[in-house]
C-alpha cells in the first residue's frame, strides 16, 4: 500500500512549481490513506508478540532463530524482535540503558507506572538523520521491542502511522524464557 501511494512524478508540476501548501496537503493525504488502508497482522511464533503493520512493507530481514523481522518501504522501516533475560535485568536498568544509548537525542519517552505489568518503555529519539521510535516490553523471562524509524525529514508524514504501528504492539509472554 505505501508503494501504491507513490505520486506520478510525470504529472505532478516540476519542483518548486507548487505551492507548499499543496505539498503539505499531498503529505497528510498520504498518511491519512495508509492509516485507513488495511493493515496485516504479525505474531511470532517464537516469543508471541504480535502487531498489525500497513500493507505495502517488505519483510527484508528475518531472524533465522525465530527472534524477529524487519520491513521496510523506502525511508520506513520497522524492526521488531524477542530476546530472552537472561541477566534477569530489571526493566528500570533496562531502560536507563536505552535511554543513556539516546542521550541528548530524546524528543519524548513514556515509561509504565511501577505497579503495571509488564513493564515498559516507549521513547522518540533522533539517530543519524532518522527518528526512531521504540516501544520495548521487560520481564525477568524475557524482553520484546518494536522499532520504528523514518526520516527525519518525513517526521510529520510518517508519526502517526509510526504510532499506530507502536500502539498495536502487543508482547508474548515474558515471564518465561524462550
Amino acid at each position: 500500500m505505501l508503494d501504491s501511494l507513490k505520486p506520478s512524478w510525470e504529472h505532478m508540476p516540476m519542483p518548486g512549481s507548487r505551492p507548499l501548501s499543496m505539498s503539505l496537503m499531498w503529505l497528510f493525504v498520504l498518511s491519512s490513506a495508509v492509516l485507513a488502508s488495511p493493515w496485516t497482522a504479525y505474531k511470532s511464533s517464537r516469543f508471541g508478540y504480535s502487531l498489525t503493520i500497513p500493507q505495502g512493507l517488505r519483510v527484508t530481514d528475518r531472524a533465522e532463530n525465530g527472534s524477529g523481522v524487519t520491513w521496510q518501504t523506502g525511508t520506513f522501516k520497522v524492526q521488531v524482535y524477542g530476546s530472552n533475560n537472561r541477566y534477569k535485568i530489571p526493566p528500570e536498568r533496562w531502560f536507563a540503558n536505552v535511554r543513556a544509548a539516546a542521550g541528548e537525542r530524546i524528543v519524548d519517552e513514556r515509561t509504565s507506572k511501577p505497579t503495571q505489568q509488564p513493564r515498559w518503555h516507549e521513547i522518540l529519539y533522533l539517530k543519524e538523520g532518522r527518528r526512531v521510535h521504540r516501544k520495548t516490553y521487560v520481564a525477568e523471562g524475557s524482553v520484546n521491542t518494536v522499532e520504528v524509524s523514518y526520516g527525519y525529514a518525513y517526521r510529520e508524514d510518517k508519526q502517526p502511522i509510526g504510532q499506530k504501528l507502536i500502539d498495536s504492539f502487543h508482547p508474548g509472554d515474558l515471564t518465561v524464557t524462550h
